[in-house]
């Protein structure tokens, strides 16, 4: 199960019908208070595919920093719509997201 957290709606709806086309179970939230709820209530994502950049005062960085001390085997990729220096691009094809979730899982 792949945790999706991205505040722009079409992004977001992007990201989760191309990983559940690829065959993954997604939950999906807008901001890293909903992923910690989640999280806290239990949820145990496989993989987290967040944006760097969150609303609500918790970045994808801080969230990823924080998540390991609920779920320590939890791994993360980071979208980034503004730079080409990252892991996953925004926009991206389904393709990258596939390859990006492939190396991420191992």
């Amino acid at each position: 199960m792949i945790l999706v957290i991205e505040d722009d709606a079409d992004v977001r709806a992007l990201a989760v019908r191309m990983l559940q086309s690829l065959g993954y179970k997604t939950f999906e939230v807008s901001d890293g208070i909903g992923a910690e709820t989640l999280l806290a209530n239990g949820v145990k994502p496989d993989l987290v595919l967040s944006d760097v950049v969150l609303p609500g005062g918790t970045s994808g960085p801080q969230f990823a920093e924080a998540a390991p001390a609920r779920d320590p085997d939890i791994r993360i990729v980071f979208m980034l719509g503004y730079s080409d220096s990252v892991l996953l691009n925004k926009p991206f094809q389904r393709r990258q997201l596939a390859q990006a979730v492939h190396d991420a899982l191992g």
